[in-house]
């Protein structure tokens, strides 16, 4: 994925031309852009016919608007309805991202810093004044550096808080503080910090995360396809030719074993399903929406400024973006420069188990790119 993702900001037409130049000749940039697509879907049906996927989408976005995007493959294993770029694909983790950024509205309006601590958000919570997690600041939870465990014992938390995500993600914070705190956190990765975010915004805003990141982030950038779990819907899910892209599992027959064994590649089979983690962990990965709207929300990060106009101040923004404690991980984003860019990118995967994203932004070209 990474590789293709290079092909992406190396390859491309139009990857270099300067935007005035385009603007300049709209009937260049049109063709430019319409072969960029095609470059595009070719490199996904080769890697579908290598590596024996389903479905790929992937695309190239710039902040002055131009693009290249398409996809390949079959909504579902076993049915002829081919995806198209404009299915909503599962984004997983990358939506950590997301709930960075409303943290970071708070921060700029003053109702949070980053180094307030789980006590003085939530001074009621049974045990915690007497715990080790009482210390624990946002910018910890932000960075992966709180200690907390990669997950909690979401099931039964789900089961007993069905119909209740904010108190579900009460309960995890309840949960933690009857759980040791390492006397010296270094990084680990945490579902568990990250549904604490999203609590610590619905304990601020007084509403869920939920109804936060569609008013305060889906609705100012139009992602309109945005929605949280499985892609698509119960009643339609037997439809042999899908209204949707599926998520899949691999499924590998004993013959296909022993092919292994002997050197033979193996056949892949795959079983189409509609899966996801409770629905208390939204605010770490369980985003879903349309591949070019994702972009929209990418960009913000490929810019040179911050996104004033989603309420971000650029002293928040610099310090979100900002990896401390000698690492690289900041407000739901690993920072690194990878041989192929000339400054620190910025990028995430996700995976639901069923789903595998990745997405970089690149500011030194402007642009972010999407598989």
């Amino acid at each position: 994925m990474r590789r293709f993702l290079q092909f992406l900001c190396c390859c491309l037409p139009f990857a270099n031309s300067s935007s005035h130049l385009i603007a300049q000749d709209a009937p260049a940039a049109s063709i430019a852009v319409a072969n960029s697509n095609d470059r595009v879907r070719d490199v996904l049906e080769r890697a579908l016919e290598k590596h024996q996927l389903p479905g790929m989408w992937a695309g190239k976005f710039y902040v002055d608007g131009r693009s290249a995007i398409a996809a390949a493959g079959f909504r579902k294993w076993g049915s002829t309805t081919p995806v198209v770029a404009s299915d909503a694909v599962h984004i997983g983790s990358c939506t950590k991202a997301m709930t960075g950024l409303l943290v970071a509205q708070l921060i700029t309006e003053g109702s949070l810093k980053f180094d307030s601590t789980l006590l003085e958000i939530f001074p009621n919570v049974t045990g915690l004044a007497d715990s080790a997690w009482s210390a624990v600041t946002v910018n910890e939870l932000l960075q992966h550096r709180s200690g907390a465990p990669a997950n909690a014992d979401w099931n039964k938390i789900a089961k007993q808080y069905a119909n209740d995500e904010q108190a579900g993600r009460r309960a995890t914070l309840e949960w933690l503080v009857k759980t040791r705190r390492p006397k010296k956190p270094t990084f680990a990765y945490s579902n568990v910090g990250f549904a604490l975010l999203g609590h610590i915004v619905e304990k601020i805003r007084g509403e869920s995360w939920e109804a936060v990141i569609r008013k305060r982030l889906f609705e100012p950038l139009k992602m309109e396809s945005a929605g949280f779990g499985p892609v698509g819907n119960d009643q339609l899910e037997k439809d042999p030719q899908p209204a949707f892209a599926f998520g899949h599992t691999v499924q590998l027959d004993l013959s296909a074993v022993v092919s292994e064994l002997f050197g033979a590649k193996a056949k892949l089979n795959f079983s189409p399903t509609r899966i996801d983690n409770p629905s208390l962990m939204n605010p770490s990965g369980r985003v879903h929406l349309q591949v070019a709207e994702w972009s929209r929300f990418v960009l913000l990060f490929a810019g040179k400024k911050a996104p004033t106009d989603l309420g971000v101040s650029d002293e928040v923004w610099q310090t979100l973006l900002k990896p401390d404690f000698d690492g690289n991980y900041a407000g739901g984003w690993v920072a690194q420069k990878p041989k192929w860019a000339e400054s620190d990118t910025l990028w995430h995967n996700g995976s639901n188990t069923t789903w595998y994203c990745l997405t970089y932004a690149v500011p030194d070209q402007r642009c972010c790119m999407i598989a």
